[in-house]
């Protein structure tokens, strides 16, 4: 079954809106080779997307309303995301399509899409070549790549979308510290105060509806001294003519004996992931900055016993007001 971008209309026939749904439809399959129906947070789409990325593949990305979704389903009897055309043509999702044989994955690695595109499986695209064992493959240059998927990260990735730069976000395993903070009080807009993860994912959200791309691949090597800046990820490569690196901070550790050997059993850096395991047991937590006292504090309230905080300095480097919380509970002392 091959749906055409003509026969939209016909399709719709009968209801004001869903003429409607299908002209809008319409004038985006229209304007791109390929085009790509999709949800910011489906793995699926996303896999589809990177795909396409490394394949050097020019595509438009739409994000799918309700009643644009809902047109989609009816029209290609398809109920999952992502809905792809290539040329006008609907040749299914991420790996499932009208035919056995179909799907956007299946169809990129057998060499059938490049074939329905009238190009080689090799890139046309300006570009650096490097040498592959399959051939020569021209890598295509962006205008930005951001190293680093934490608030400095995407915060850069939205206002450079907004201007138009394109960016490209790789964003490793995770979206930076705030994924670990229970609740974030001095972001701007939040009286009382947000989730972090909930404040992360809002913030990619935002980033990608500007335009941002987030690849979900991690930096082996960065190449400074070529330009356009060579980027070696874990399954790719980029080219990029700046480069921001935004990759945050890690854990400090205190190099004690045996502290290797203890990391996750009995020493941790993330209290919301391993908390729990001190219910009623007495803690210690070392540092006096923003993160050792919202730890103490979360600790002290889901039911450990006494929760000691030992500082090296007279003064805490954290923010008076998380000083201020972490000493009116009573099961918290300071050393």
């Amino acid at each position: 079954m091959m749906l055409t971008a003509d026969q939209l209309n016909a399709a719709a026939l009968g209801s004001s809106d869903r003429i409607e749904d299908a002209f809008k439809l319409r004038s985006h399959i229209k304007a791109e080779n390929v085009v790509i129906f999709m949800e910011s947070y489906c793995p699926f789409c996303n896999r589809v997307v990177n795909a396409f990325i490394a394949a050097n593949i020019s595509h438009k990305r739409v994000l799918l309303d309700p009643a644009m979704r809902a047109t989609l389903t009816r029209l290609t009897g398809q109920r999952t995301i992502p809905y792809v055309y290539v040329r006008g043509q609907f040749i299914g999702g991420c790996n499932d399509g009208p035919e056995d044989w179909m799907g956007a994955l299946k169809l990129l690695q057998s060499g059938a899409l490049h074939k329905m595109l009238s190009t080689s499986p090799l890139s046309t695209q300006q570009g650096y070549v490097e040498e592959k064992k399959q051939g020569i493959q021209e890598l295509q240059i962006y205008d930005v790549v951001i190293i680093g998927s934490g608030m400095a990260g995407l915060t850069a990735a939205l206002y450079l979308a907004r201007a138009h730069r394109n960016p490209v976000v790789l964003a490793g395993n995770g979206y930076g510290q705030l994924m670990k903070t229970d609740m974030v009080h001095n972001f701007p807009g939040f009286p009382e105060g947000i989730p972090g993860p909930e404040l992360m994912r809002n913030l990619r959200r935002q980033a990608e509806t500007a335009g941002a791309r987030i690849l979900m691949d991690s930096v082996r090597e960065v190449q400074l001294h070529l330009h356009p800046f060579k980027i070696k990820l874990v399954q790719n490569t980029l080219l990029a003519r700046s480069v921001i690196v935004a990759t945050g901070s890690s854990p400090r550790w205190l190099d004690l004996p045996h502290e290797k050997s203890l990391q996750g059993k009995y020493i941790h850096t993330c209290v919301h992931c391993d908390a729990a395991l001190y219910k009623g047991l007495e803690v210690l937590v070392v540092g006096g900055g923003d993160s050792a006292m919202e730890a103490a504090v979360y600790l002290s309230r889901i039911g450990a016993k006494r929760v000691y905080v030992v500082h090296r300095r007279a003064q805490f480097r954290a923010a008076a007001v998380l000083v201020s919380q972490a000493k009116q509970r009573e099961n918290i002392v300071f050393k």
